[in-house]
């Protein structure tokens, strides 16, 4: 469920819906700062390795559902982000 779906269930739901769902609401609200914070911090203040661990961030943050990880960033990226190349 999208976030906006879920604002939307809540605000027209009664309190025992709202406090059900407000742990699930406050987690996907958290994940888009998260996100937010990742990009900003790795376009503004650069650097590849920055970019790199944002791509993996976001990936691992937004594609749970995914059963396999093809692209595997964090192997491929594993040297340049721990060596600090």
């Amino acid at each position: 469920m999208k976030l906006e779906q879920l604002l939307t269930l809540v605000t027209t739901s009664n309190h025992d819906t709202q406090t059900y769902h407000a742990k699930r609401m406050a987690e996907l609200m958290v994940q888009i700062f998260e996100s937010v914070v990742a990009l900003k911090d790795a376009y503004t203040f650069g650097g590849i390795r920055k970019r790199m661990i944002a791509d993996i961030f976001i990936k691992q943050t937004w594609r749970k559902t995914e059963w396999i990880d093809e692209e595997m960033k964090s192997f491929q990226y594993f040297d340049e982000i721990v060596g600090g190349k």
